[in-house]
């Protein structure tokens, strides 16, 4: 079958979409009617007001894991001063 597909795969593609086309009209209606339904509301909100929120949202976001991330100088601050703790224990 693979072979046949890398040789055909044009026909097989025409033919999928043949195959397809009736289940795929109610689909395209379907986004037709929200489409038409979300451009009746789009001059209500102005895009770059949502895309805003949807930033900030992000970088703060970003922003949190980053303040997450432990930086390697305070780990190897830490990590010395245990094994130094852990040596003079032995003694």
């Amino acid at each position: 079958m693979l072979p046949f597909l890398a040789t055909n795969w044009r026909q097989f593609v025409a033919a999928f979409r043949q195959l397809l086309s009736p289940v795929w009209t109610d689909y395209y209606r379907a986004f037709e009617v929200i489409s038409d339904y979300c451009d009746q509301f789009s001059a209500m909100i102005p895009v770059g007001f949502v895309l805003g929120f949807f930033v900030t949202m992000i970088v703060g976001r970003w922003w949190d894991e980053f303040n997450t991330i432990p930086w390697p100088a305070n780990v190897a601050l830490l990590v010395s001063a245990n094994v130094q703790v852990q040596l003079l224990k032995k003694h």
